[in-house]
């Protein structure tokens, strides 16, 4: 078709299959991006421009992702009457920053992102519900889980209300399910996170697989259960498809949960993490990832004790604390320090 017909097309393509699949995600961006330029519309290349900074983010290039959502919020600065078609510019900012482990200015950019749309357009529902859904992961990882809780229901039942699959899922598994425990809830938060992926295909490898098996693994792990955290791994990995381009910062979160796991496995009795469960140390660090230091050495200090070196496990503690702190991971950070003083 011609590319003013595909240009959209090619839009909703990138937005829609985002969430769920990257390959054929940036595939769609980059035709996307391509269309909008060729038609040399103000509107498409300002809206290309978003879901470029986006992919970057998604495959961890912090630097280039600035670069676009500079050269897009510059573009919505002198946009006019254009604003009310570039509700994704806004939204987009936000979503980067989450994906970079920039957890402060996720919060920021999500304050500021909801602010705009429902000030310059109508029925921009799915741009604000991702804007609020990437707000409570934001919240989750900051460990203000008083606003957590107090925020998560009305999105869950927002979303569920416009119908919007993306938003609904995300508001009640992955990081948003710890609003659950943080009510101590783990019953509901299990059921949360069941029904919300019952609605989700079984074939293929859909990155919202991962974040149910992230939420159910972080339930079992409060109740004490981490053969059934185990079990719930050994489900995803044993379903999903063995080479996956996973956009981050799941890559890091997924790699945190498996060696909690292994260490909860170890302190309950069990065997101690192998070789290639300490190897996920390297997986949290790896390129651009410099928000997950605190959490690598949190971690670390836990197999120090497990291996029975106390004053070591005192010390990488201590260390994480700092890193967290950094990285406005604040509540993990108290419980850091705590940790530390107690070995």
């Amino acid at each position: 078709g011609s590319g003013r017909a595909r240009d959209p097309t090619a839009h909703a393509c990138a937005g829609g299959l985002g969430p769920v699949e990257q390959v054929r995600a940036f595939a769609c961006a980059a035709e996307h991006s391509y269309r909008a330029l060729e038609l040399g519309e103000p509107s498409r290349v300002d809206r290309s421009l978003a879901t470029e900074s986006i992919t970057a983010a998604a495959q961890g290039n912090g630097a280039l992702s600035e670069r676009h959502a500079a050269a897009a919020r510059l573009a919505l600065a002198r946009s006019g009457e254009r604003a009310k078609t570039l509700a994704i510019v806004p939204a987009s900012e936000a979503l980067a920053f989450m994906m970079r482990g920039r957890w402060r200015d996720t919060l920021s950019a999500a304050a500021t992102a909801k602010a705009w749309i429902r000030r310059h357009t109508t029925g921009a529902w799915g741009e604000l519900g991702f804007v609020e859904e990437t707000e409570l992961w934001g919240l989750a990882a900051t460990g203000d889980f008083v606003t957590l809780v107090a925020r998560q229901e009305a999105v869950a039942k927002r979303a569920i209300e416009q119908q919007d699959l993306y938003a609904g899922f995300g508001a009640r598994s992955g990081l948003s399910n710890l609003a659950y425990l943080a009510s101590d809830l783990p019953d509901r938060a299990l059921a949360e996170t069941e029904r919300a992926v019952a609605l989700w295909s079984k074939r293929g490898g859909h990155l919202q697989r991962m974040f149910d098996a992230l939420a159910r693994a972080n339930v079992h792990l409060y109740a004490r259960r981490p053969a059934e955290a185990a079990a719930v791994l050994a489900k995803l990995d044993a379903g999903m498809p063995r080479r996956l381009l996973v956009p981050e910062p799941v890559p890091a979160l997924m790699a945190d949960v498996r060696l909690r796991v292994a260490l909860a496995r170890a302190l309950a009795g069990g065997p101690a993490p192998d070789r290639a469960e300490r190897r996920l140390l390297r997986e949290l660090t790896k390129g651009s990832r410099e928000w997950a230091a605190g959490l690598a050495a949190l971690l670390e200090a836990g197999l120090a004790e497990v291996d029975g070196n106390s004053s070591l496990a005192a010390r990488r503690a201590e260390e994480a604390a700092g890193l967290l702190l950094a990285a406005d991971m604040v509540y993990l950070s108290k419980l850091a320090s705590i940790y530390s003083r107690s070995q």
